[in-house]
């Protein structure tokens, strides 16, 4: 087991390193810059050294483990809530070293070199494909101005090479010359594209979770060297939906604090602003009829709902128990009613079951 952990705030040239404990008492803190970085690290014992994931950390994680140190690499989100101070070098080295410390933290895998060399192929060729876009949209702005309208889409490129070599066309020569020097270049960026696709198809064969991956329908050679070039290891997600959540695919959780909420809409009530209650309230039984407190009254659909159950809320804090506030006059609210902020059966208003929301 290793005593010290040595938290690194990267950057281009100047490191800033904090040590601690295990339990968290300082050892050093140390300002360092590139080259004297990695002397001082190989004069270390081994140590755990925490890094965020951000540019080149993968790159010194490989350095520090062949030094015999153990690596882990933070989400830099992770790392912010425990910067106590103001924001600065020292600062986040410290931090970075306390959230590493906690026992709910996650880390993130280091990337192999295999890893991050698929993952510029895979970013050069959406590079390309991005160029390629901006080329064609600016060849249809072009010829829209001379009134042809042309698709979206790669595909009508034969139909533009279509009407820029007509004979009798409409087109000004100087126009004529432009676009086809806008297509010389898009055809450029396919050949190139298709250059990328290959070798992309050619890394995909010999590693074994690529075929797999591929013998699903709908994952071609792209996908699977984005996943292999960008995922961490398979073996890291202890289930599919860790998986699913890492991609972005789970739906955002809303906590009900543990409570069921079953919504029942108020009858009566005009259509446009209909109102409905919550049965997690306050609700006492009665012999006239149900009474549900004001503040079981959740929200209405739109803004003129909630301000009228408003006003009415606070008629006894604007105008004291024993007195009413114009808009409560209006209405024929009683003083009881305003005192106790409820609605009885007497009211027109009633409860009308409805499916949950």
């Amino acid at each position: 087991m290793k005593d010290t952990m040595i938290g690194v705030d990267l950057a281009k040239n100047v490191f800033q390193l904090h040590s601690a404990t295990m339990t968290g008492h300082l050892r050093f803190r140390k300002k360092l810059t590139r080259s004297r970085f990695r002397q001082f690290m190989a004069c270390q014992p081994p140590a755990v050294v925490v890094m965020e994931a951000c540019g080149s950390a993968s790159y010194w994680a490989r350095e520090m483990v062949k030094l015999g140190h153990e690596v882990k690499l933070i989400a830099p989100q992770y790392v912010r809530p425990f910067v106590e101070r103001q924001k600065n070098d020292a600062a986040d080295a410290e931090a970075i070293v306390v959230a590493a410390q906690r026992p709910e933290m996650r880390f993130v895998q280091p990337k192999s070199e295999d890893q991050q060399a698929c993952a510029v192929l895979f970013r050069g060729r959406e590079r390309l494909l991005h160029q390629r876009t901006e080329l064609v949209n600016a060849l249809r702005s072009v010829l829209y101005e001379y009134g042809h309208i042309i698709p979206k889409g790669i595909a009508h490129i034969k139909r533009i090479e279509t009407i820029l070599e007509e004979p009798n066309s409409d087109l000004p020569a100087l126009v004529c010359e432009e676009c086809f020097d806008l297509l010389e270049q898009i055809a450029e960026k396919t050949a190139r594209i298709d250059v990328k696709t290959a070798k992309a198809k050619a890394l995909s064969l010999p590693t074994d979770t690529a075929r797999r991956l591929q013998t699903m329908p709908g994952v071609g050679p792209q996908t699977a060297l984005a996943i292999s070039g960008f995922a961490p290891p398979m073996e890291s997600f202890k289930r599919g939906r860790d998986f699913a959540a890492w991609l972005g695919l789970v739906p955002r959780q809303y906590t009900s604090g543990g409570k069921e909420t079953t919504w029942t809409r108020v009858e009566g009530w005009p259509d446009r602003y209909p109102i409905f209650v919550d049965h997690r309230c306050h609700v006492t039984p009665d012999s006239a009829g149900p009474q549900i407190h004001h503040r079981g009254i959740m929200a209405g659909t739109d803004a003129a709902s909630q301000a009228a159950h408003a006003g009415r809320d606070r008629a006894c804090e604007q105008d004291g128990a024993g007195d009413l506030g114009d808009d409560d006059k209006e209405r024929g609210l009683s003083k009881s009613g305003a005192s106790c902020g409820c609605m009885t059966d007497a009211s027109p208003h009633k409860l009308v079951p409805v499916k949950e929301v």
